[in-house]
Formats: structure tokens, C-alpha cells, sequence
């Protein structure tokens, strides 16, 4: 009986262990073709509709 939670538990323990191991974090700054910086830009990762951000005021961001 012992086994089989210890056994249950790694299994359900596993998969939070490597999601806190995927986090990066992005940052950059959006500028135009004439150096401009752009403010109000939507950034996002391509294939992730939820990872999105918006520029600052000085075309900077962080995702």
C-alpha cells in the first residue's frame, strides 16, 4: 500500500517538476525602420495564443 501512493505521488510530482523548469523570460524593444521607438506593439509567441504582452512607452518589452 505504501509503494503504490509513494508511486502515485511520483507520477502526479513529475509533470509539475519540469513545467517550473520551462519558464523564460523574453525582453526586447521594438523600433521602426527610422529608429523610432514604437510604444503599444503586440507581442506574442508564435503558437501560444496566451503568451502575449504589449510594449511601453520606449518600445520595451517583457514576456
Amino acid at each position: 500500500m505504501k509503494r503504490q501512493l509513494l508511486l502515485i505521488f511520483a507520477l502526479f510530482m513529475i509533470p509539475v517538476y519540469f513545467s517550473f523548469g520551462q519558464k523564460k523570460n523574453i525582453t526586447g524593444q521594438v523600433s521602426s525602420e527610422k529608429g523610432e521607438k514604437l510604444s503599444n506593439v503586440t507581442i506574442s509567441i508564435k503558437g501560444q495564443s496566451t503568451a502575449s504582452t504589449f510594449t511601453d512607452a520606449n518600445g520595451e518589452f517583457k514576456i
